[in-house]
């Protein structure tokens, strides 16, 4: 076996850094004593300090923010006057050193001064004066951040996590994140540059509403505002170098230690092997049990080789025995993949999968009409399994698991994922949420066909109703074409592919009783003719029981997505077989089709995250 390693190697934003600058082959330019610029970096952190009542706050405490002289006279009392005392000493040779930094300093304050007066004037700051304190400071900039991402692309053989602090994170007038780096002397441009375009990287990957500010004091202010586009080949430059890094390519060579995951290495999962050995042994079925585990995000994965003449099928009936001698809080999974029998043991340090991974893999967009790839969850591998929708095998989605599964989150970072490589000229939401909870982030979104539709007070036997309406007006205008490619291709006219989700499909059918049979006779016709016309249904449950998902749904749904289920029927109801009652929950699922499950870790989009996202795509979309 080959094992891969799955967890991320980390990469300071420092070494890309020193890589860059090494290869632009001109030194380190003229840097500011290394002193004198962490005093520097001292005053900006001290000014912008975001804590009520701290930096410019107390300089303006009493709410006049027109004194613009007051600062750099505040500023030297707090920060800088202390901070060269200290340094006298060492600063005695270069006085003229310390006089172009104080300059500097003059010049941050004329610069910090702008930008609050700006801030102020568009309504992001505001004086209090019954409580002497200023409401919006909080918000507009956080100064030294520690910030990291996770990037995983196709090819590489592990993540690679990046990580450093940034100087400020300002929030501009127009309410989006600016990355702000300050340069006291000059530096290797290049480095500069790359520096805080990976910062910016870094960020983007959370709210991707932003832009690059590069400000050089030398002593005179020099400042640069990079945009996204203006970033894009930069940024992935970046991401290439920090991969060759963290040794991630393909055919570098490998770093030591780094040839499996640390599972490969770890004691604990060493001696996991050998109990699971010896517990297969005292059962009756000997094999051997590879010491170096594949480590999924939940789970590992031990390949097993049953001694001569023991029945493989002996070795798939021991989970339950398996499970009571390693001590194990859910059975593992035996079973036969890829030609080998392999048992999967839940992780003990678990690792969560970030939407950003999921969507830094998804394929491009078609740049006619979108993209139709849902993402589904990562595999061993980390690499990204998806539905296409255009495909009639994966074209309509039938998502179940109980309570603490991860089925609502599969759902928002599935519309996440269509999202991202959509717009609303390509892609149109319906939304039917019986537990008013699922889809709020998006109640205004511009994805939107229909309003959200909340029952009881919409109807969504009426909404799936307008749904075949548009099905059918569809196929008249496309007059045999066979998908909305073809259409556009003909007519020059994009027909927005159109994705209804509905979170509880059981509370929305037991609830509405008369509407029932209605409803199902809607998908079943939805199901059966929709996907040529770019419709497809995405529906969920928490109760896939027989008398809620029998018939219209089964013979309709061509794919299924599995999370843990109560009982193994219903497991069997889903993805005709056993085995999702054995699942972990949080993600943990298995994905049914064309005839063959799939275990994969579905991704987390936060609520935190969800929230700015969300909010992020669709001033997007309308900008």
């Amino acid at each position: 076996m080959n094992p891969i390693r799955r967890e991320a190697v980390t990469v300071k934003v420092a070494e890309v850094r020193r890589e860059i600058a090494r290869l632009a082959s001109a030194g380190e330019g003229e840097p500011s004593l290394p002193r004198l610029g962490d005093l520097f970096h001292k005053v900006c952190a001290g000014l912008w300090n975001p804590a009520p009542g701290e930096g410019w706050q107390r300089i303006y405490q009493d709410g006049n923010l027109d004194d613009a002289v007051r600062l750099p006279s505040a500023v030297y009392q707090a920060w800088a006057g202390p901070g060269l005392s200290q340094l006298q000493a060492a600063l005695q040779a270069y006085a003229g050193e310390a006089l172009r930094f104080w300059a500097a300093a003059e010049a941050f304050c004329r610069w910090s001064h702008g930008l609050l007066a700006a801030a102020r004037d568009a309504g992001l700051l505001r004086y209090d004066a019954r409580t002497e304190r200023w409401e919006g400071a909080d918000r507009l900039s956080l100064v030294e951040q520690e910030i990291e991402a996770e990037f995983l692309e196709p090819g590489w053989r592990h993540p690679v996590r990046v990580s450093g602090i940034a100087d400020g994170v300002l929030r501009k007038p127009s309410g989006e994140w600016c990355v702000i780096e300050y340069k006291l002397g000059r530096g290797t441009p290049e480095a500069d540059l790359a520096q805080a375009a990976l910062y910016y990287e870094l960020l983007a990957r959370k709210d991707p509403r932003g832009a690059l500010a590069l400000v050089h004091f030398r002593p005179e202010l020099e400042e640069r505002l990079y945009t996204a586009v203006q970033l894009q080949d930069a940024r992935r430059k970046l991401r290439q170098l920090a991969a060759r890094l963290a040794s991630a390519l393909p055919g570098q060579p490998v770093p030591p230690g780094a040839r499996a995951d640390p599972a490969a290495h770890s004691p604990a999962w060493f001696r996991l092997a050998e109990m699971l050995e010896q517990a297969l042994a005292d059962h009756g079925a000997p094999a051997r049990v590879d010491r170096q585990p594949v480590a999924g995000p939940a789970y590992l994965r031990f390949q097993v080789e049953p001694e001569r003449g023991v029945p493989v099928r002996r070795v798939l009936r021991l989970a339950a025995d398996l499970q009571l001698r390693l001590n194990l809080p859910t059975p593992p999974f035996v079973q036969i993949d890829n030609g080998c029998l392999v048992v999967d043991v839940q992780r003990e340090d678990r690792r969560v999968v970030s939407f950003a991974e999921v969507e830094a893999q998804l394929p491009p967009a078609d740049p006619l009409t979108g993209s139709a790839w849902t993402p589904v969850g990562v595999d061993l591998s980390g690499k990204l399994r998806a539905a296409d929708l255009s495909d009639a095998l994966t074209s309509h989605l039938l998502v179940a698991g109980t309570t603490g599964s991860g089925k609502s989150e599969w759902l928002r970072t599935a519309l996440a994922g269509l999202i991202a490589r959509n717009t609303p000229r390509t892609l149109r939401l319906l939304l039917i949420d019986p537990k008013r909870n699922a889809f709020s982030e998006l109640a205004a979104s511009p994805f939107l066909h229909l309003p959200l539709v909340l029952p009881p007070e919409h109807s969504a036997a009426q909404a799936l109703e307008e749904l075949v309406g548009e099905m059918e007006r569809r196929y008249a205008l496309m007059a045999g074409d066979a998908s909305i490619r073809e259409y556009a291709r003909r007519t020059g006219e994009v027909l927005p592919r159109i994705v209804c989700v509905c979170d509880e499909y059981a509370d929305l059918i037991l609830a509405h009783r008369a509407d029932r049979q209605r409803i199902e006779g809607l998908i079943a016709r939805l199901g059966s003719k929709a996907r040529a016309a770019a419709i497809h249904l995405i529906i969920a449950t928490q109760h896939p029981s027989r008398n809620i998902i029998g018939g219209p749904l089964v013979a309709n749904l061509p794919a299924r997505v599995s999370l843990k289920t109560n009982s193994p029927i219903e497991s069997r109801m889903v993805i005709l077989d056993a085995g999702a009652e054995n699942l972990l929950g949080h993600g943990d699922l298995l994905f049914w089709h064309v005839g063959r499950t799939e275990r994969l870790q579905g991704a987390l989009l936060t609520a935190e995250d969800r929230q700015r996202w969300f909010s992020a795509a669709s001033m997007r979309a309308a900008g």
